[in-house]
């Protein structure tokens, strides 16, 4: 496993509130753009209208998550991004509209 340590990239929130966090993969294990990509999504509540922000215990596990995989999935050129929801709750199906979001910008 390379010890390397990975570039990390944080968008600033959009307006919306959504955001997302790259760990690129290190330049000394790919000089080229990544093979692929691990986008992760956190858990939330059924409903909730609160912003999501940097203290929320789900996005906080999948930030967590997140660090610890990147290094093996690094190894094979692939990065990892994570999304922060506009609110917590799913609210009958928020958390799509950000995920469509991410999608069209990773």
């Amino acid at each position: 496993m390379s010890h390397e340590q990975s570039r990390q990239h944080v968008a600033p929130p959009t307006s919306s509130g959504r955001a997302l966090t790259r760990l690129d993969v290190p330049a000394s294990v790919s000089s080229a753009t990544p093979r692929g990509l691990v986008l992760a999504l956190h858990g939330g509540k059924q409903t909730s209208r609160q912003p999501v922000d940097g203290r929320s215990a789900s996005w906080k596990r999948m930030a967590a998550l997140q660090r610890t995989i990147a290094p093996d999935l690094h190894e094979e050129e692939i990065s990892t991004w994570l999304l922060r929801y506009q609110v917590r709750g799913w609210n009958g199906g928020a958390p799509v509209a950000d995920a469509r979001w991410a999608l069209i910008a990773v």
